[in-house]
């Protein structure tokens, strides 16, 4: 009953409506915690990684999960001999692995600058639209954003020593050598040397 209780019946409607709902309350659990095309769980991962990644990663973020929920459902299957789990196993691969080949083909589609979702007919313009670059994912614009705040960091460190090493030549043509100090000596050193080699 709704309250919890066990209640024998000899009546087929509730027995027959108690095990359709095992079974789809069992259908849905599967469909939504194992992460992977084609199933719910795993097209509402790519929705949540969609605007955060992009649609790209996101995909390939999916399929690399479907891959590793494969593995353990397909050991779950050997491990328990369950030939049907087994076929769920390779079930949730082959639709991996089709759509990792329908993301190269659209990939390498972008990149010809072809767009066959038109038909033949962007065969037959003279010139092929310019692609535009693809969307880089999170990781290289992370690389991308690090290495230009490192350029930054070493052109300003540079100019601020140029400017130094000016203010102790004019002092030392003022003053003479006597006036600087011994770190003021050593980063003229340094400085000179580094010159040295950067024209060498």
């Amino acid at each position: 009953t709704w309250a919890g209780f066990l209640e024998e019946t000899s009546s087929w409607f509730p027995i027959l409506l108690s095990r359709l709902f095992f079974v789809n309350w069992t259908l849905f659990l599967l469909n939504v915690l194992l992460i992977g095309f084609p199933l719910d769980g795993g097209r509402m991962l790519q929705a949540f990684l969609w605007p955060r990644i992009g649609y790209r990663q996101s995909v390939i973020m999916v399929i690399f999960t479907g891959f590793g929920c494969m593995f353990l459902v397909g050991l779950f299957g050997i491990i328990f001999n369950e030939v049907m789990v087994l076929c769920l196993a390779v079930y949730i691969y082959v639709a991996c692995k089709n759509e990792w080949q329908t993301l190269e083909m659209e990939t390498s589609d972008y990149e010809s600058g072809y767009d066959f979702s038109q038909g033949y007919t962007s065969l037959e313009r003279d010139d092929p639209p310019v692609s535009a670059k693809p969307k880089l994912s999170w990781w290289e614009r992370w690389k991308k954003a690090r290495t230009l705040k490192k350029i930054q960091t070493i052109i300003k460190q540079q100019e601020e020593e140029e400017t130094r090493m000016d203010s102790l030549l004019d002092k030392l043509h003022r003053e003479g050598f006597k006036s600087l100090s011994e770190e003021e000596h050593r980063f003229m050193k340094r400085f000179s040397d580094r010159y040295k080699n950067r024209s060498q």
